[in-house]
């Protein structure tokens, strides 16, 4: 679990999806913000773009009572965001023809 300052993130450990975000990174660097050119660790935001108080309150609500598992991923998905909610674009089956780790 990581507090973001206006968020709280789960920290994910794995060296196949940090493979696959260091070659996206790669291929889409003239695309990426200078925020997302220099990061390297793999999470999922949980909360965002709150008050650092209440960020910190779900940090210490969720850290209480987190507990480690491991899961496995099936595919890596491709949303836009247009200054509305959230879209999705694409999705990348891993494994098998046409998925992501066959490029």
């Amino acid at each position: 679990m990581r507090l973001l300052g206006r968020g709280v993130a789960v920290v994910l450990a794995s060296p196949e999806l940090a493979a696959i975000r260091t070659r996206l990174r790669s291929a889409w660097l003239h695309w990426l913000s200078p925020q997302d050119r220099g990061k390297n660790d793999l999470h999922v935001t949980v909360q965002n773009k709150v008050s650092p108080e209440a960020a910190r309150a779900l940090h210490a609500e969720l850290a209480a009572g987190f507990v480690r598992e491991s899961t496995r991923a099936v595919a890596l998905e491709l949303w836009r965001y247009r200054g509305g909610p959230w879209e999705a674009a694409a999705r990348f089956p891993f494994g098998g023809s046409g998925g992501i780790m066959d490029r």
